[in-house]
This record gives C-alpha cells, structure tokens and sequence, in this order.
C-alpha cells in the first residue's frame, strides 16, 4: 500500500512501540498510520504521496481535549507549583521564591494550591497576593483551572474594580464593601 500522506523531516512521536524517542518520518493512508520512523518510510511514497517537510517541527498524537487540559498543563512548566501547600504562607512563600526567575514586569502565575489542603480552608485575598508579588501582575489557579485569585495588578490590568459586572459564567468575589478580592469563579 502507497501512503496519501508523508511527514517527512520532524520529531514525531508516536507514543507507540518508540516510547517517547521521536522518529523523523511518518505515512499515513486511509486515514490511519502505516508506519514510522526514518528515511525507509520514504519507499511508502507512490504519485500522488503528498510529502509535507516538517523541518524539524514536532508531531504528537491527536490531543482532543475540548476542556484544555493540555493547555493548562503546558502553563505548569513556566508557572509557581504550589501543588502541596499547607497553607497561605507557603503559597506565598513559593510566589516570592518563584518570582526570582521572573523578568521585571513579567506576569506570575502559580498552579495546583488545593483551598481544601490549606490550614486556613480558604483562598488567599488579593491583599496577602500583594505582599508577596508587589506591582507585579499575579494570579494562582487552584488544581482543575477552576477556580482563581489575581493580586490588584493584575485586577487594574484586566480592568476590573469595583463596578465590573460578573462574567457571564463565573463570578467576580467580592468583599464586604463590594471591592474585588481578587477571586473568580467559573
């Protein structure tokens, strides 16, 4: 069988029998697979094999996660884990040591805190964010993306004050006198 389709020249992977090892060449025909691996896959090649050259750009299995797991995922690897803390200290314990690697003006953002694992049973206020961001822009999502908290930085970069209505979908929390305390809800 002859391949409609030849990527030619990347870093596939295909998470099969190669593990995580990336090959360079991938066939496809009929809409499934017919192999991987290196310039041998070229012989898959017939007239009418369209071969695309990835230049050294990758390839990775159909991902369909219409909840953007992988997105958020992928922000773990720039952002502060907090995942494991105890309380808010450490949250923002692991904020000021994380911002070290940050340019001036950079935004923060720290992921995986659980309110539910925290001494205090709730989420920090975007006050305790200021102390340990500054005029930073900053935010934390709790574990699940679901749940969030931005330190007035970021609340004055997204334009939100006191008059900002809710989203449609989520809520802007809110203290006693109506000003945000830097949580939302979606």
């Amino acid at each position: 069988m002859r391949a409609e389709l030849i990527l030619a020249r990347g870093r596939i992977r295909t998470l099969g029998r190669a593990g995580l090892n990336p090959q360079s060449h991938l066939a496809i025909a009929g809409g499934k697979v017919l192999a991987s691996g290196g310039r041998e896959v070229m012989n898959l090649r017939g007239p009418r094999t369209r071969v695309v050259d990835l230049g050294g750009s990758a390839v990775f299995p159909g991902f369909n996660d219409a909840h953007a797991h992988v997105v958020y995922h992928g922000l773990t690897r720039f952002a502060a884990d907090l995942s494991g803390a105890r309380g808010i200290d450490d949250v923002l314990d692991r904020l000021k040591a994380h911002a070290a690697s940050l340019k001036p003006g950079e935004w923060q953002q720290g992921l995986g805190y659980r309110t539910d694992e925290l001494t205090e049973r709730r989420q920090p206020h975007r006050t305790e964010l200021d102390r340990a961001t500054g005029d930073r822009p900053a935010f934390i999502d709790e574990r699940g993306g679901h749940a969030r908290v931005a330190n007035s930085a970021a609340l004055a970069a997204a334009g939100i004050a006191s008059d900002t209505p809710n989203p449609q979908g989520g809520r802007i929390g809110r203290d006693l006198n109506g000003s945000p305390n830097g949580s939302k809800v979606s």
